[in-house]
């Protein structure tokens, strides 16, 4: 009987330290979960630092070409103005020639045809202040 329990005693030790190494075997594959999961939030950190890096990067390059781009729309809305407002005069400078050459063409045309009078009763009228009627050559009827 003594022999008994001290059979049941050994293997109650052997089962202890069974278990024993099995727990010992779970703590170690807990620890290495562990460094993986570290390891793993190390990793994602620096990419998340080189995410936001890099979108602080791509937020100053959208700014400084943002303001290149309000520039160069600033400059060609001028150059634009400007060159709305030089062909605006090179029309009012044709319009001029046109009306000054059709008046030539109407002298001519009355004086050809003999019944214009004398070119002392003809005058220049200018029709109002803004010029929206240009010169023109009209009977002076005051003579």
């Amino acid at each position: 009987m003594l022999q008994n329990r001290l059979h049941t005693a050994e293997d109650e030790v052997s089962l202890i330290e069974f278990r024993r190494d099995q727990t010992i075997d779970k703590i170690t594959i807990i620890k290495d979960e562990q460094d993986q999961v570290q390891n793993r939030n190390r990793v994602n950190s620096d990419t998340v630092g080189l995410i936001l890096n890099t979108l602080n990067l791509t937020t100053a390059q959208v700014s400084h070409l943002h303001v290149g781009i309000s520039e160069e729309l600033a400059s060609f809305g001028s150059q634009l103005r400007d060159a709305c407002q030089q062909t605006r005069n090179i029309a009012r400078v044709a319009q001029l020639n046109i009306d000054q050459d059709n008046n030539k063409n109407n002298i001519e045309g009355l004086k050809e045809s003999n019944s214009m009078p004398e070119e002392s009763d003809w005058k220049v009228v200018r029709t109002n202040e803004d010029e929206t009627e240009i010169e023109y050559i009209g009977f002076d009827k005051e003579r």
